[in-house]
């Protein structure tokens, strides 16, 4: 996680962590995610940059300034070539307003793993019924126990 964010001749990003400073070249960007924790207050909303030299940065936003770490990203994201290769996850291309560039087929960027929002809803109510199967076998398998004595 990094903060204090600052962009160096535009294509440069570097931030502080807390191990040292790391700075992520935006021209040489690999992937990019995003990360979201839902708490009692407000949404954490952070963006994951990962550079061709394997620097990863988990950034929301640049020290002062206007610009921010989204508008500085995609400008640069819509300035690289069309081989690029830049792998691009769903919920980060939502976020920085590029969902039509990234699933556009041939397209510049890579379209990240995506896993269906109404799959993670329903995995407390799917498992359910497995958890009944194991009570039920459970249950049965004690009392079967209990009566080899």
């Amino acid at each position: 996680m990094g903060w204090h964010a600052r962009l160096h001749d535009g294509a440069l990003l570097s931030a502080r962590t807390l191990t040292g400073r790391r700075t992520v070249d935006l021209a040489r960007l690999t992937k990019v995610g995003r990360v979201e924790v839902v708490a009692q207050g407000p949404t954490d909303d952070r963006l994951i940059l990962t550079d061709a030299h394997g620097v990863r940065v988990i950034l929301n936003k640049l020290k002062g300034g206007r610009d921010t770490v989204d508008a500085a990203v995609r400008k640069v994201l819509l300035r690289m070539p069309a081989n690029a290769g830049v792998t691009v996850s769903g919920r980060a291309a939502e976020r920085l307003n590029m969902e039509s560039e990234v699933l556009r087929q041939r397209g510049r960027f890579k379209a990240g793993r995506r896993i269906p929002f109404t799959l993670i809803g329903f995995a407390p109510l799917l498992s359910v019924p497995v958890y009944l199967v194991l009570a039920f076998v459970l249950t049965f398998g004690g009392y079967l126990l209990a009566d080899i004595s």
